[in-house]
């Protein structure tokens, strides 16, 4: 089906994505669904949160109509459930974060155990032979899962910036599989970078509501992406290295890194929200939030473009961490001069 009518899913998942918004976002108040603005937002108007009920439906409609409902899918879709409900309610009622982060973590593990898809090798990592992690690989894996969750989370702040950061990540995955030959898994990429697209049109502005995602959308997309992710890492026979995956996610990645450190550095909660955040430190040379964005996805399609180079090239593991580690160095050397400007 995929090699004659792909173009379907990606039209279906644009679609309930729009009928969604368009039939949610004018409840949005009634139900206490929108965000409010205050002194680290840049918006200055109440937003609806419904950008996460259309990426959602989105993908949970094409996945249902792509059929093929395996122990894999089946696991996925049950996730992203939970966590979607969560995120809905923890943007109507603000849950505390660690019940948010227990609930994160049970999802994780259900999903590498339950689909038995866990990182069990993280390959030559540092040129001293391969790292097998055993007993170890589902504890690891389900910190790799929240991790993800929570840095795209992380990034979620500006007009656009979800969005086209998912867009990348989505298409870069999808390329990935192309390349190496997999059509469903590159289908199911394409599905997932569809259900973005109605989402961004109305929140930079396209049509009559401008809408944000709320935590409900950017834990989808990150769960999303690290679950593709790991499909395309697993087992002896994998599409691609942990590295390239670490690549594709190295933006959201950095930032939540450097954002811990620096809380942990003012001695504050690292659940405490602030303006720390890259779209915050970009706001001393810009204040247009189109421009942030344009900034923050041209790094994101640098380091995506990076990662797949490497892959296409054979660069060794070790090799690709270090330049990895060399980024991340002089990411936090010139976001701190930024924030000193």
């Amino acid at each position: 089906m995929f090699t004659q009518f792909p173009i379907l899913y990606l039209v279906s998942s644009i679609l309930v994505g729009l009928f969604t918004l368009a039939v949610v976002t004018p409840l949005s108040a009634r139900i206490g669904l929108v965000d409010h603005p205050d002194e680290r937002k840049l918006h200055t108007q109440v937003i609806p949160l419904t950008g996460g009920i259309s990426i959602f439906a989105g993908i949970l409609v094409s996945l249902l109509l792509l059929g093929n409902i395996n122990t894999l899918v089946f696991s996925y879709l049950v996730s992203i459930s939970i966590i979607f409900t969560l995120g809905i309610l923890d943007d109507i009622y603000d849950i505390s974060p660690t019940l948010r982060f227990i609930v994160q973590f049970s999802v994780a593990f259900f999903l590498c155990y339950y689909s038995n898809i866990q990182i069990e090798n993280l390959g030559n990592l540092f040129h001293l032979g391969e790292i097998n992690l055993g007993g170890f690989s589902y504890i690891f894996t389900s910190i790799v899962i929240v991790a993800t969750i929570n840095a795209f989370n992380f990034l979620d702040g500006a007009d656009g910036l979800l969005g086209s950061i998912s867009l990348v990540a989505f298409s870069s995955i999808g390329l990935l599989y192309y390349m190496k030959g997999d059509s469903i898994l590159t289908l199911y990429s394409l599905i997932m970078f569809a259900s973005i697209i109605p989402f961004l049109l109305f929140n930079i502005g396209i049509g009559k509501y401008k809408v944000f995602s709320g935590d409900s959308g950017s834990m989808v997309i990150g769960l999303s992406v690290i679950w593709l992710l790991m499909l395309g890492t697993r087992g002896e026979i994998h599409h691609f290295s942990t590295t390239t995956a670490l690549w594709i996610v190295g933006i959201p990645y950095m930032d939540m890194l450097r954002v811990i450190l620096v809380r942990k550095m003012n001695h504050t909660s690292m659940f405490k929200a602030d303006r720390s955040h890259l779209h915050h430190v970009l706001e001393k040379i810009t204040s247009n939030s189109k421009t942030i964005t344009i900034i923050v996805a041209g790094l994101s399609t640098l380091f995506s473009f990076i990662g797949i180079l490497f892959d296409y090239i054979h660069i060794p593991l070790s090799l690709s961490l270090l330049i990895f580690l060399i980024s991340f160095y002089f990411y936090i050397r010139i976001t701190q001069h930024i924030k000193k400007l």
